[in-house]
């Protein structure tokens, strides 16, 4: 009846019908396939390093995968020209060459 306890040994054990266990064996196959990190990996092995338009991609690229809440990146760029006294020119160098200093300290959209 319904009042008996389970010793482990005996219980009957109802087989997981066929499609169950083929998506059971599915989902511990998948894999991360297309996190952003490959798709930087994946463009830097196949593009060329030396075309011109190379940076400007990867920087364009990068722009549409971490968008940068403005209010936060106009912050770090106050603090960049009054606490460091960097230039309009130097704040966009940085933002081009050193774009995770922002990551860290904005929030992304």
């Amino acid at each position: 009846g319904s009042s008996e306890s389970s010793d482990g040994e005996t219980d009957k054990r109802v087989p997981l019908p066929r499609n169950r266990k083929r998506r059971l064996y599915s989902y511990r196959k998948e894999k991360v396939k297309q996190d952003i990190a490959h798709i930087f990996f994946r463009y830097d092995r196949v593009l060329s390093k030396e075309h011109g338009a190379f940076q400007d991609f990867i920087i364009a690229l990068r722009d549409a995968l971490f968008t940068l809440n403005q209010e936060d990146l106009n912050e770090c760029k106050d603090v960049l020209k009054e606490k460091w006294g960097m230039s309009d020119e130097a704040i966009q160098k940085k933002i081009e060459n050193n774009f995770d200093w922002f990551l860290r300290r904005g929030r992304s959209m």
